[in-house]
């Protein structure tokens, strides 16, 4: 099992001239422009490969939450789940009710049901009907106006991995938690099996100036899919004619048997940067995974394959800059919503060689 580049971060910097994105592991971002703070998929807590495979009891990990979540994450307005697994959907109903207090929960149906009981319906949103009719949601922010729009787009997710038969050529697929929970429940699931995967959404999230324009956009996907299925615009030019500031795509995933992933969503979102998350062993705990030089990626995932087709699919499209891999809890990167700073931002993320120090 290999390791990949993990980018350094960069300072920060608060003024409303940049956009602040800070990975949190697995599909977990935090996304800041001024005090508009939207957070996706917050995870800490990483049950074994044992635990989770073996359907045993799981919980949220309160201690290590409070200690790696960043503060910022107590202005967030938003928390947006892309499907609910345990590994992006468990450690939500604590972080929604200790620090994100203000934040309502942007999600599936099933999200909805699965965590009713710890988080009040009125703090729950379906996205499914918004996504139906191509229809944005606006989140009001601290100054009391639309200063976020949520973009939800029905998508898929791959299968996990495959397993070889022996001396039969023959792959068999495997995709785990399937299933939709359409109802509340009254407690929260006990084991992985129980945050079934329910319906699927990518996003394009976008940060909007005072006439209510797009100031900054992003794509963000937490499950590769097959081409075009989960694409804004479906795959097509976007109507306001406002580019992909940041794409955040998913890495992990049984991804070299889907339809040109990830060379077609780099094509249709043709970013100023990309960031590819999911892919570090999320099998061990987190506070582990931040104090190694070098973090291991997931068992079975071939990542150096996926960043050298990521690489050329960014050349190929005429994009700048090379595909950034952020390390869990430790890489903050600052993106300037101007793109006259763009190159800027490239040279300082660019080093000799193929691993960067990964540490708290």
């Amino acid at each position: 099992m290999g390791s990949a580049s993990a980018a350094p971060a960069l300072p920060t910097n608060p003024e409303k001239t940049q956009v602040k994105v800070q990975y949190l592991g697995v599909g977990g971002y935090l996304v800041q422009r001024g005090d508009d703070v939207v957070l996706f998929g917050p995870v800490y807590s990483n049950p074994s490969l044992l635990e989770a495979m073996g359907d045993h009891q799981i919980r949220t990990n309160r201690a290590l939450v409070d200690r790696l979540l960043p503060r910022d994450a107590t202005q967030a307005q938003a928390i947006v789940i892309g499907h609910s697994h345990y590994d992006h959907l468990m450690d939500t109903p604590y972080i929604a009710n200790a620090y994100a207090t203000n934040a309502k929960v942007y999600g599936s149906r099933t999200t909805a049901s699965l965590i009713a009981s710890s988080v009040p319906a009125a703090r729950l949103v379906d996205v499914g009907p918004a996504a139906a009719a191509g229809r944005g949601i606006d989140i009001t922010s601290t100054t009391g106006r639309p200063r976020i729009r949520l973009w939800p787009i029905r998508s898929e997710h791959s299968d996990q991995f495959r397993v070889k038969v022996p001396l039969t050529g023959v792959n068999i697929p495997f995709h785990v938690w399937r299933g939709e929970v359409s109802e509340p429940l009254s407690v929260l699931p006990t084991n992985s099996s129980g945050w079934a995967e329910g319906e699927v959404f990518a996003y394009v999230l976008d940060f909007l100036d005072d006439l209510g324009q797009v100031e900054f956009r992003v794509y963000y996907q937490d499950s590769g899919t097959d081409a075009p299925v989960g694409f804004p615009w479906g795959g097509k030019e976007p109507p306001d004619g406002k580019r992909v500031d940041v794409s955040l795509i998913c890495l992990g995933g049984d991804f070299e048997h889907l339809h040109d992933h990830p060379e077609a969503i780099i094509k249709a979102t043709r970013p100023r940067f990309l960031l590819l998350g999911h892919w570090e062993n999320f099998f061990v705990p987190q506070d582990d995974i931040c104090r190694t030089s070098k973090v291991a990626a997931i068992p079975l995932q071939d990542t150096h394959y996926f960043i050298r087709r990521a690489t050329a699919a960014m050349k190929s499209a005429g994009l700048d800059g090379k595909p950034i891999v952020p390390c869990p809890t430790a890489s903050v990167f600052n993106f300037p919503i101007d793109p006259v700073g763009d190159a800027a931002v490239h040279k300082a993320l660019k080093k000799p060689g193929a691993t960067y120090e990964c540490a708290r």
